[in-house]
């Protein structure tokens, strides 16, 4: 390997282990990060009535990095009895959880404790 090979591979590797996500994933250090979901195709009764919804909703999360987050985020929905136990949709029609958002945080000191509520609204869009 020639000297400027090994210096570029010295540069770089000093590159990697100073950036944040690097860092961690050397020390094993855990981040936190807030996840942004929608919830669609949610079969629900209203009024007497099944009637499609979707939802929005956050959810804190510390995990190894925002893959790893967001992951973790949607498992939260589909293991959520409460919500799970209002859905009255079919096997072959699920409800789909997707991330919108992710922001990676200090400390979930400064974000709202109470984003872990749904927002629901009449989802006209799905079928």
């Amino acid at each position: 390997m020639t000297s400027r090979i090994k210096h570029f591979w010295i540069v770089l590797f000093a590159l990697a282990c100073t950036s944040p996500t690097a860092e961690k994933s050397v020390t094993g250090e855990l981040g936190k990060f807030i996840v942004m979901l929608e919830g669609r195709n949610l079969i629900l009764e209203y009024e007497g009535e099944a009637a499609r919804f979707g939802f929005s909703t956050t959810r804190h999360v510390v995990a190894a990095d925002a893959e790893e987050a967001e992951g973790i985020a949607i498992q939260q929905l589909h293991d959520d009895v409460k919500l799970n136990e209002t859905l009255l949709n079919r096997p072959e029609d699920p409800p789909r959880y997707s991330v919108t958002h992710h922001i990676e945080v200090e400390s979930f000191d400064a974000a709202s404790k109470s984003g872990f509520g749904y927002i629901f609204y009449r989802d006209h869009d799905t079928r």
